[in-house]
């Protein structure tokens, strides 16, 4: 795929997490920090065809707040 071109039209999200590990079904766990991080169907995509080699261009709309400001930039 090093030849390959991307174009993905998509959503861009940010996750927010307060636990350090994915709870199992039923599983309670305490927060011990916060963090945040990039996420959206569309900007998933786009990672991974880029992991993969293609050139990729993502189309996503993004807020004027600080998260939006830092998607512009990552």
């Amino acid at each position: 795929m090093p030849n390959c071109e991307v174009y993905v039209v998509g959503s861009y999200g940010v996750a927010f997490w307060i636990v350090g590990e994915v709870p199992a079904p039923g599983e309670t766990l305490l927060g011990s920090g916060f963090a945040f991080g990039n996420g959206g169907k569309g900007s998933n995509q786009a990672i991974g065809a880029a992991r993969l080699g293609a050139r990729c261009k993502l189309l996503a709309g993004v807020g004027t707040d600080k998260f939006g400001s830092e998607a512009l930039v990552s």
